[in-house]
C-alpha cells in the first residue's frame, strides 16, 4: 500500500489527476481568468503592498505580500516560535498548520472541536490554553468548516496574552466580495493577531501564489528579515503578475458564486442521501465533513478509490480525525454530476463492510 507522510504529499499524488475530485480545498480555475504579462516592472512588490492594503482593508505597515498562504504561514512560525514555546492548536487542524507550530519541545496542547458541539471552538480556553505562547486557528475550521463570529472569537482571545496566528483564507465564501473588498477582519480580534490569507481557496489561483501575511506594526521588521533570509527580494514579475491577478478578483468571485450554490446542493444531497452517514454540514464554505467512527481505516478506502476509481476525498487522518473526511464542492459543476453516484456508491459500501 502505497503511504504518503502528509497531506501536500498525497495533494500532489491526486488532486492533478482525479476523475471525480471531491478532495480540492480551493475552487478550480474560472473560464474568465486571464494569463497575467509575466514581464517585471520596477518597483512591482511595493505596489503590491498597497494593492493588497487596499484589498484587505488594512494598512500598508501591518500587510506582507506572500508566496502563498504557505509562506506566510512559515514566516509567523519562523517568527513566533521559539525552542521552548508552546502553541495551542485547535483539533481536528489543517496539517501543514500543525507541522509549522507544534513544538517537540514543549507540552502538546489541545483546542478541541468536538463533534457532540458541531465542532465549535469551546466558550472559554482553559489554563493549558491560557498559558501558551501561542494560538493558532482556522476560521472556518479546515477540515470542519464550523466557523466562529468575530464577536465570539475576539471575546474567547480577551484575556489571552500571547500570540494569536489566524487562517482565514476561507472568510470569502459564501457571499465573495460583497464590496468588492477581503471579508476577513482578523486582525482586529486580538492585539497580537497575525493573520494568514491568500487568493488560492477561493478564488482559484493557486499556481500565482498571491499570499499575504498581515501582522501587527510593530512586527514587520521581523517579517520582513525572514522574507529576506529565506527568498531575498520578493521577484518583481512575480509581484507584476499578482497585481494583475488581483485586478481580475471580482470578476472571479461573481463567476465562483454563480454556480457555489448548485454545486454545494449536488454534493450535499447525494450524502445526505446515503443512510447511516454521519454528515456535518456548515453554514458557509467549500466543503463539509463526514464523520464514520466505525470505521477502522477510512485512509485505506481512500487510496483504493483514488487508485481504482480516480475519486478523491480528503481522509481525516491528515487532519488528526482518522476517522473522518472531507468532502468539497470546488470542482466544476459538471464533474460533480458525474461523481456523486459512484462516491454514494463507494460510501455505502464502506457503511456496509462495517
Amino acid at each position: 500500500m502505497t503511504m504518503y507522510p502528509n497531506y501536500l504529499a498525497f495533494a500532489r499524488a491526486h488532486f492533478g489527476t482525479a476523475r471525480f475530485n471531491f478532495a480540492l480545498s480551493g475552487e478550480h480555475r474560472a473560464a474568465c481568468l486571464r494569463e497575467p504579462d509575466a514581464a517585471g516592472r520596477p518597483g512591482a512588490v511595493e505596489e503590491l503592498r498597497r494593492a493588497l492594503a487596499d484589498f484587505l482593508s488594512r494598512d500598508a505597515s501591518e500587510v506582507v505580500p506572500c508566496l502563498g498562504a504557505s509562506q506566510a504561514m512559515s514566516l509567523a512560525a519562523a517568527c513566533l516560535k521559539g525552542e521552548k514555546s508552546v502553541a495551542a492548536l485547535e483539533s481536528p487542524i489543517y496539517e501543514p498548520l500543525r507541522f509549522a507550530f507544534d513544538s517537540a519541545h514543549g507540552p502538546r496542547v489541545s483546542i478541541e472541536r468536538a463533534a457532540r458541539d458541531d465542532y465549535a471552538l469551546p466558550r472559554t480556553l482553559d489554563a493549558s490554553v491560557q498559558n501558551a505562547d501561542i494560538i493558532v486557528l482556522t476560521n472556518p475550521n479546515n477540515p470542519t468548516g464550523a466557523a466562529t463570529s468575530d464577536e465570539a472569537l475576539k471575546e474567547l482571545l480577551s484575556g489571552f496574552r500571547g500570540s494569536v496566528v489566524v487562517d482565514d483564507v476561507y472568510a470569502p465564501f459564501d457571499d465573495y466580495l460583497i464590496d468588492g473588498k477581503w471579508p476577513g477582519r482578523a486582525r482586529d480580534l486580538h492585539p497580537n493577531a497575525w493573520v494568514l490569507g491568500s487568493l488560492t481557496k477561493a478564488f482559484g489561483v493557486g499556481p500565482y501564489r498571491v499570499g499575504w501575511l498581515i501582522v501587527p506594526p510593530e512586527a514587520r521588521a521581523a517579517v520582513d528579515e525572514q522574507m529576506v533570509r529565506a527568498v531575498g527580494e520578493l521577484p518583481a514579475a512575480w509581484a507584476t503578475s499578482a497585481l494583475q491577478i488581483l485586478e481580475q478578483i471580482p470578476a472571479v468571485a461573481r463567476e465562483m458564486k454563480s454556480t457555489l450554490a448548485e454545486r454545494k446542493s449536488v454534493v450535499v444531497g447525494a450524502l445526505q442521501a446515503v443512510p447511516g452517514l454521519d454528515v456535518f454540514v456548515p453554514a458557509r464554505g467549500p466543503y463539509c465533513w463526514v464523520r464514520l467512527p466505525e470505521i477502522n481505516d477510512v485512509f485505506a478506502h481512500v487510496q483504493r478509490w483514488a487508485r481504482e476509481d480516480g475519486l478523491v476525498v480528503s481522509p481525516g487522518l491528515f487532519f488528526g480525525a482518522p476517522h473522518g473526511m472531507r468532502v468539497s464542492w470546488t470542482a466544476p459543476l459538471a464533474q460533480l454530476r458525474l461523481g456523486t453516484p459512484l462516491l454514494q456508491t463507494r460510501l455505502r459500501e464502506l457503511i456496509g463492510s462495517k
